[in-house]
């Protein structure tokens, strides 16, 4: 067949001739790609195939045509059924604008003395130099790019240059020796982890231009010991300073309307925080494991505590819970072994699950008529507990829920309640169950 061919389109060059197939060449266009073009038969046709594959766009088409044919035709009507196709893939891959756009793609980057790599058009700085111990990013400026220092382990100190906007995710995540970082006023946003793991950051600043601290920003900065806060900041994001273990004290402005899930958790050297008024949600597990808390001071605009919102504040000996609480979720306060006391108010309903489990130092708890619902193990291993009184609004008690409150002395029930709590109690002991004339 190929011995035949006299003539082919202009564009292709001809380089290789064999009996069953030809490869064809493009010289005019960039990247001289390869055609191959196959014969083969299988009665009682015989057929033309057509494959190529230009950067990355695969075009292939077979041809067939009855075994009498001519061989210079079958050629010549396979290439006019492939030529519009390919002629067009390549003019919209190798025109003129494509190239240039090509060209300005490879020269908008640009690395200086350091090896930091800058993008000259969006004035951002895509990653810095992974090996100084010092840096100070180029004035003008104006995006510090995703995870550009992640990483740079020897980076002790950065300087941020005034015409910075945006610090984008990762930014400096894993820079551990980085002590202290001064950011300027021109930053609108800084995104989540931007921060995180800089275990040895000490002082960083949170500029008056910041709205929101994003989820995870200061996460496992382990050596932070205390923050400012600016009144411009209205929410802070889901663990944003979780495990900063170092972090004593941190003054939250009235401005705060949202706090993230876990966004203080495992602060164990925080000693006392106060929530401002506009929070009206206190999230899942957002002060658990804070060993340190003796107080918290809840605002009464809070309508929800969420799971686990204190649990293993060990150092936790007093909270007043609002009266604007409906229900005390599970393992709200389960470990906060030096809680003495508590007062729950007659606004709830419902006491879940664990929800004072652990809590090893309370002695007494009075639970209102409001109350409905006690959860399974609410009170177990309370070991210090001596007596809790039920009121006759108990309609559900859960299994086991004193389980393990080993120096417990009297539950106190109405005798109109009396028979129906001891079953819903289930005690071994039901001498612990006493009358309270008082109801």
């Amino acid at each position: 067949m190929v011995k035949l061919i006299k003539s082919i389109d202009s564009h292709f060059q001809m380089t290789e001739n064999k009996e069953d197939s030809l490869r064809l060449h493009l010289p005019n266009y960039k990247g001289n790609q390869p055609m191959d073009f196959h014969i083969y038969m299988m009665e009682p046709f015989l057929f033309i195939s057509f494959v190529t594959e230009i950067e990355g766009e695969k075009i292939s088409c077979v041809n067939n045509f009855p075994k009498d044919t001519d061989q210079q035709d079958m050629f010549n009507v396979a290439m006019s059924n492939n030529l519009n196709k390919i002629h067009q893939v390549l003019d919209n891959l190798y025109s003129e604008d494509k190239v240039e756009k090509k060209d300005d793609e490879e020269n908008k980057e640009f690395i200086d003395e350091h090896g930091a790599v800058y993008n000259r058009y969006d004035h951002s700085l895509i990653s810095g130099p992974k090996d100084a111990e010092c840096y100070i990013i180029m004035d003008g400026t104006e995006y510090i790019g995703k995870a550009a220092f992640e990483g740079c382990k020897k980076l002790r100190s950065i300087t941020i240059p005034n015409s910075v906007k945006i610090i984008n995710e990762f930014a400096f995540c894993r820079c551990e020796c980085l002590q202290s970082i001064i950011i300027p006023d021109s930053v609108i946003e800084i995104k989540g982890n931007a921060f995180s793991d800089c275990k040895s950051l000490r002082n960083i600043n949170i500029p008056n231009s910041i709205s929101t601290i994003n989820d995870y920003t200061f996460h496992c900065c382990y050596s932070l010991e205390k923050i400012l806060i600016p009144k411009s900041v209205t929410s802070i994001g889901n663990s944003a300073f979780g495990l900063c273990k170092s972090l004593q004290s941190i003054v939250i402005p009235e401005t705060v309307k949202s706090i993230g899930r876990g966004a203080f958790g495992y602060c164990e050297s925080l000693k006392t925080i106060r929530i401002p008024q506009f929070v009206s949600t206190i999230q899942m597990a957002t002060f658990a494991n804070c060993k340190s808390l003796e107080s918290i001071e809840l605002s009464c605009n809070i309508k929800e505590i969420e799971e686990k919102a204190f649990l293993d504040c060990k150092s936790l000996r007093s909270v007043i819970i609002p009266k604007s609480i409906n229900e005390i979720k599970s393992q709200n306060f389960s470990g906060c072994e030096s809680l003495e006391s508590i007062v729950i108010p007659d606004s709830v309903t419902s006491i879940e699950g664990f929800a004072f489990s652990l809590c090893s130092s309370l002695k007494s708890v009075i639970i209102p008529n409001s109350v409905r619902f006690i959860g399974m193990k609410a009170f177990c291993l309370c070991t210090s507990l001596e007596f809790i009184m039920i009121p006759d609004s108990v309609n559900f008690i859960g299994k086991d829920v004193f389980y393990g409150c080993s120096s417990l002395k009297s539950i106190l029930v109405s005798k109109q309640s009396f028979n129906r709590i001891k079953g819903l109690l289930q005690l071994e002991n039901h001498d612990v169950i006493k009358l309270n004339n008082h109801i």
